[in-house]
């Protein structure tokens, strides 16, 4: 099969190009044919460039046209428009009549600040409105009205795109099954929604690290509140005795970091480490600890620590119950997190294997490319949507 894939990276490449990346790799290790087109954000991206995405379209309707003439697929796979491809994406496939199906990989479907999170709870406002009204008054985007009126005025033009002949995809692909509910809740009137996990590009494998060799939990993401970081850094702050804690991001919540690693002899905090440094510090470690307030779609953390053994004690928001499952443990928000903590600590001596388990049974390129191609056939056969 002929697959052209459309993706829009951020000025900082994360962990939504990584699983691009590696989903076109397996692709082409079982057998498919397929092309790339990922539209970078340059550094230099002025909101004059922005304006000519919003209102005009014609560059990427012209490149996405010429991406289609060149390699002429079978199908078309979207991933993220924003910024960079937008809704002269979706003109160009509907001019050029071929069936496309796109992955959702955040929640900017329906809303603006991509994760149905605002003001430390689940926000809904925006999703079932005809318009962002809601998330232009709150500046949602980028803290910004005025970026939020534009991306509210671009994500208009992009419905009016998806009504035109041949401008609907075919089908949607949700990265969990909690993902599609909540999209589900918060949309009507979607096209079929698959659903089809991430997956790494490279099998790091168990390694060296595993058994009780391991030690300590480690922590990896933003510092961000939605992360529920500043609840890890309460829980610690008042532990007399815990276990070590790895630290290993930056963000706004930076500084709670710093001072929690100066003021503790458990606590380390490194704020950036390349990919293959931060697998093998999760390798190195006894447990992944994973702490969203918010419905997460995937949780890219929970797969790679999986991949490598490491068993996950998270919050179970979003999708992270759904994919970890007997290989790691969900935390009572409402009880004594330091009491969990220590016990789910002490199991997690015996639980490397059955979290690699997990990893290969449904989170391996051979079973998440199997889901993605069945999707394929199933948006090429005729009568869909």
């Amino acid at each position: 099969m002929r697959v052209l894939v459309f993706h829009s990276d951020y000025r900082q490449p994360g962990g939504e190009t990584k699983s691009v990346l590696a989903e076109v790799a397996h692709l082409r290790a079982a057998g498919d044919e397929v092309r790339l087109a990922l539209a970078a954000t340059p550094q230099s991206f002025t909101l004059k460039d922005t304006a000519e995405i919003v209102m005009s379209g014609a560059e990427s309707r012209s490149a996405a046209l010429g991406e289609i003439a060149a390699f002429a697929p079978d199908i078309i796979h979207v991933q993220n428009v924003w910024p960079m491809w937008g809704h002269g994406l979706v003109d160009a496939i509907a001019t050029a009549g071929v069936p496309y199906v796109q992955t959702l990989r955040n929640y900017r479907w329906s809303c603006l600040s991509a994760n149905h999170f605002r003001d430390g709870g689940p926000c809904h406002s925006c999703g079932k409105a005809a318009t962002a009204v809601a998330g232009v008054f709150h500046g949602c985007y980028r803290g910004s009205r005025i970026a939020s009126a534009g991306l509210a005025m671009h994500d208009a033009k992009m419905r009016m795109s998806r009504r035109r002949a041949g401008g609907a995809p075919k089908a949607l692909i949700a990265l969990s099954l909690a993902m599609r509910d909540e999209l589900l809740q918060s949309s009507s009137g979607l096209p079929p929604v698959h659903v089809k996990y991430n997956s790494l590009e490279v099998d790091p494998g168990l390694g060296t690290h595993h058994g009780a060799a391991k030690t300590g939990y480690i922590w990896v993401g933003r510092l961000e509140a939605e992360k529920g970081f500043d609840l890890v850094v309460r829980t610690w702050r008042s532990w007399e005795n815990p276990p070590p804690l790895t630290i290993v991001g930056d963000g706004k919540l930076a500084d709670q970091a710093r001072e929690l690693s100066l003021a503790s002899p458990h606590v380390e905090w490194t704020p950036r480490m390349e990919h293959q440094q931060v697998m093998t510090a999760i390798a190195e470690h006894r447990v992944s600890l994973i702490t969203p307030l918010w419905s997460e779609p995937f949780g890219r953390v929970a797969l790679e620590s999986l991949a490598v053994g490491t068993p996950v004690v998270h919050t179970g928001k979003g999708a992270l119950d759904e994919l970890v499952g007997a290989s790691g443990w969900k935390l009572d928000l409402r009880g004594d997190l330091r009491a969990q903590l220590s016990d789910f600590y002490e199991q997690a001596q015996a639980t490397t294997g059955r979290a690699r388990a997990r990893y290969e049974g449904v989170l391996s390129p051979s079973a998440t490319t199997k889901v993605l191609q069945s999707i394929y056939r199933t948006a090429l056969e005729p009568g869909v949507h």
